[in-house]
This record gives C-alpha cells, structure tokens and sequence, in this order.
C-alpha cells in the first residue's frame, strides 16, 4: 500500500465516527399527563445508571420508557438512542442497530434523533465494510428535512470518507467541501473536513 493510500485509510477510520458515544442527557421534571411523568421518571434513572456505569440496570430504566404506553415519542426515541449506546459499549451490535432503526421508523420522532440514529447506523455499516449502505443512510441523514447542523456534517464527513474507499474522488472532495461550508456545522467537522481534503490532494 503506497504511503498516499495508507494516510487516507487511516483517515477513514478516524472519520467514520458516530454521535452520543455517551447517553443523551436527563429530560426536565414532567407536569401533565401520568404516562408523561413515569416516562421522565425511569428515562432520568436510566441516565443516572448510566453515569454510574450500571448498565444492566440502565437497559432495564430505558427499557420501561419504551414499552411505556403512552409515552412521548420524543421521550421513547431518546431511550432508544440511549440504550443503543450502551448495547454497542457492550459489544451488542445487532441490538444497537436494532435500537437505531427503531428510531428512524419512529413515528413522529424528532428529526435531531433520527438523523442521529441515521449517522450512528452508517457508521456500524461503514465499519463492518457495506459501504453503500451506509452511504444511503449518510445520504438520508443529509437530506432529511429539519435536521440539525451537527448530524448533516458529520453525515457529510462520514460519506466524503466512504467515497474515497469507492475512489470516488471528485464526490468525495464535494462531500468534505459541503462539511466545511455548511452554516453552523460543528468545528470540529470542520477540521476532520479539512484535514480529509488535504489527504486527497486538495
């Protein structure tokens, strides 16, 4: 492998990252409707679980939200991302994708939690090497309507790097260059966007 190849290989690796490597934060104490208020309940003891590593208990709190009747989709699409994240901590990667494709059929989920799920599942498809896989969820996760700043780019990011594996070149390079011009986008997108035009020879 000529020292060119190898720089944007390791490049790929270090692109193809996901969102929420730890779960998302505690919900606001809930005043309305009984399921609501349970919801907001054992989601926040999921999170505290979680911040004291106890994940056994953590899956079982987030769980409950989820087959929760009547509990806010927003509420069981947030539990959801959750315990996707500590399944793939616990090397569980057909229950984290499972978790994440839940999210993106969710009816009424928040843009901002399927664009994420739509990120973090191309990542697992990017690693294990189904590139047009995870293209087409980068590709949704892009052009989903509503989506948040954070997950576009790195979604821009993520399929810049694939289509350099494809030798996709020119894409690749309106990928990155999309990354970098795109308002709002995270600085950190910004550099990883950067440095991958720098190692195609932009």
């Amino acid at each position: 492998m000529s020292r060119s190849h190898l720089t944007i290989f390791r490049l790929v690796l270090i692109l193809f990252l996901g969102m929420a490597g730890v779960c998302l934060g505690k919900l606001p104490s809930a005043a309305g409707a009984t399921a609501e208020e349970e919801a907001v309940s054992w989601y926040n003891r999921g999170v505290d679980f979680s911040d004291q590593q106890d994940y056994a208990n953590a899956i079982d709190a987030f769980t409950r939200v989820i087959e929760l009747p009547g509990a806010p989709v927003e509420q069981v699409a947030k539990a959801l991302v959750n315990r996707g994240v500590i399944y793939g901590q616990q090397g569980q990667t057909e229950r984290k994708i499972a978790d994440y494709t839940r999210v993106i059929e969710l009816p009424g989920a928040p843009a901002e939690l399927v664009a994420q799920a739509l990120v973090n599942r191309g990542v697992i498809s990017g690693q294990q090497g189904q590139m047009e896989r995870a293209i087409a969820d980068w590709s949704r996760a892009i052009e989903l309507p509503g989506a948040p700043a954070e997950p576009v780019a790195m979604a821009l990011v993520n399929r810049g790097a694939a289509y350099v594996l494809q030798g996709q070149r020119e894409w690749a390079i309106a990928d990155f260059t999309r990354a970098i011009e795109l308002p709002g986008a995270p600085a950190e997108q910004v550099v990883k966007a950067k440095q991958a035009l720098k190692a195609v020879g932009q």
